[in-house]
């Protein structure tokens, strides 16, 4: 996909503050809460590491998305992957003449990739633990943010630290990856109410409207498949999500037939998820210092 140069520089204000929203949606999020908590978000990685290149890996499930990733970030530039979890990104930019570093928090995750790109003799991937919101990191000529806002409270300094780590431009990508709808419908026939992602890509376009920031979005949909060997596995994996109780967890085995489809080896749940590609030039945010 090709983008028109043509960009009014005028911002229109908002009647909200974005910031503000933001923090409360993170708040009010049902899956999240705890997750917010640097050594329960770690066990989750280390639990997830060894099986997360899997069939529903985002850039196996939407190849275009990886390709526009590509083009934007030419080969030969330093680029930082924030968030590279096991280097869905990190090892395709670096097969096309990137300088990557890869930064993630969980050691976990990198230690796949770590596994992966020596395995596959890629150069010029720099695995880095560390959190974002502290590393001490160098300026790289790109900043790739893929599914990393999800523990995030501050988005003004989300926005501005990815802005200042980038000599040129800033990619978010924005993706929960959870089946909302199903978590939704058996939350609710639970009893519990909705659930509730937390913030969301809009709030992001907000906050870069609130710095004085017009961002390019460019949305991609993805076609995924939850497949459960049986319902106890599914209860299982869903009730992780939702915080289910040793209960409702039996409840659960008694409600997901009716919202599950049932296969010859299991069942299965189908679904489609719109991530955005927002994009912008850090000469726009850095203009207004």
């Amino acid at each position: 996909m090709k983008l028109p140069m043509e960009r009014t520089s005028e911002t229109p204000r908002l009647p909200f503050d974005p910031f503000a929203l933001w923090a409360a949606e993170q708040r009010a999020g049902t899956d999240r809460g705890p997750r917010l908590d640097d050594a329960v978000d770690l066990a989750v990685w280390r639990e997830l590491a060894p099986g997360f290149d899997g069939p529903n890996t985002q850039t196996k499930r939407a190849p275009d998305l990886l390709g526009r990733v590509m083009e934007l970030v030419p080969p030969g530039a330093s680029i930082l992957d924030i968030g590279a979890g096991t280097g869905n990104y990190a090892l395709p930019l670096a097969q096309q003449g990137c300088d990557v570093t890869a930064l993630d928090h969980s050691p976990d995750m990198l230690a796949v990739l770590q596994r992966k790109f020596e395995q596959e003799g890629v150069a010029g991937v720099t695995p880095q633990p560390g959190r974002w919101e502290d590393a001490q990191i160098a300026p790289h000529d790109y900043v790739l943010a893929a599914n990393c806002l999800y523990r995030t409270a501050d988005l003004q300094h989300a926005l501005e630290r990815f802005s200042s780590l980038a000599r040129k431009r800033v990619l978010i990508i924005f993706s929960i990856g959870t089946p909302h709808v199903l978590l939704n419908a058996l939350n609710q026939a639970l009893d519990r109410g909705p659930f509730r992602t937390g913030a969301g890509p809009d709030h992001v376009v907000w906050g870069l409207q609130a710095l004085g920031v017009l961002p390019w979005v460019e949305p991609f949909s993805v076609n995924r498949m939850l497949h459960f060997a049986d319902l106890a596995e599914a209860t299982q994996h869903l009730g992780r999500t939702l915080g289910l109780n040793a209960a409702e967890q039996a409840r659960a085995v008694e409600i997901l037939p009716s919202l599950l489809q049932p296969v010859a080896n299991g069942w299965e749940y189908p679904y489609t998820l719109t991530i955005p590609l927002i994009h912008w030039e850090t000469a726009d945010l850095h203009a207004r210092d």
